[in-house]
């Protein structure tokens, strides 16, 4: 099952405890957007008689090398996928760049992004001794995502109305996976670093200057009030109907993520401004 990154969750966890930036909150939305179609695309792969890997981050002493948002070993080849989630039609700007209308940034090209990928997996597969061929994809999951202007001779793009079908005739023409097919997916697997290019967006931050409040697991709401006795609420920001003890293990997650070390339960009440009491906080996570 797939999971949010490490640089989601922290965004996540600060997001609303203290003031992000436009952009950088602009960038948070754009993020859990595309989770969310990568979700989606596991759920499209979820039958296949095929082993999955979805997101394999590669680095080298700590610094990102490349990520592969999904891969799918076969009994003869490794399907790679870069999966993008372009909510509006993008423009191929035919200098390895691709624009946003609505705000004129650039943005590196996905087949580039691709091309480096598959070379990078090339290399890394060679290295492992796995014996199978690589086909490469970028698939647009997002069902207003394409691009314009791409040139006629590009083959490896797929759109949201074609992946069924692509992933169909993907099942049909599949060699069943073997015991060696296993090996090569443990293999890949344990290179995995959970890594992004990204991190340096970041910002500064300490636990006294951030809000203590807690949040909505479904949403990631601020949730003002909390009832005493009542095991589930109504977040207030979705309407989701959520377990009270989801939102303190939330709190407990993001205080991990953010400062590496498990709270004292002083701690942890403190993180939560004071919603729960510390004896409901220990039986709801112990």
């Amino acid at each position: 099952m797939r999971k949010r990154s490490n640089l989601l969750r922290m965004l996540h966890a600060l997001n609303d405890r203290m003031i992000l930036t436009n952009r950088l909150r602009w960038r948070l939305g754009h993020f859990e957007m595309g989770y969310q179609y990568e979700c989606w695309a596991d759920e499209q792969f979820a039958h296949g008689n095929w082993f999955v890997i979805n997101s394999l981050s590669l680095s080298n002493e700590g610094e990102f090398v490349v990520q592969m948002d999904l891969l799918v070993l076969t009994g003869d080849k490794i399907l790679l996928y870069e999966l993008k989630a372009y909510s509006q039609p993008i423009n191929d700007c035919r200098d390895g760049t691709i624009q946003y209308e609505e705000n004129g940034e650039k943005y590196p090209h996905p087949i580039n992004q691709l091309e480096n990928a598959h070379r990078r997996l090339q290399n890394l597969i060679d290295a492992l001794g796995v014996d199978l061929e690589i086909e490469s994809y970028v698939m647009l999951t997002h069902p207003e995502s394409y691009i314009m202007n791409l040139p006629s001779w590009t083959k490896n793009l797929l759109i949201q109305s074609q992946i069924s079908g692509h992933i169909l005739e993907q099942m049909r023409n599949a060699k069943p996976v073997t015991a060696q097919t296993k090996h090569y997916y443990a293999l890949l697997k344990a290179q995995d670093h959970d890594t992004s290019e990204y991190n340096s967006m970041i910002p500064e931050y300490s636990y006294d200057q951030l809000r203590k409040v807690v949040k909505c697991p479904q949403c990631f709401g601020v949730i003002w009030e909390i009832p005493k006795f009542k095991k589930y609420l109504m977040c207030p920001c979705c309407g989701e109907n959520v377990a009270v003890r989801d939102i303190a293990r939330l709190a407990m997650e993001d205080y991990l993520i953010l400062f590496k070390e498990k709270p004292t339960m002083h701690k942890l009440h403190e993180w939560c401004g004071g919603k729960f009491s510390k004896h409901r906080l220990y039986q709801m996570l112990s």
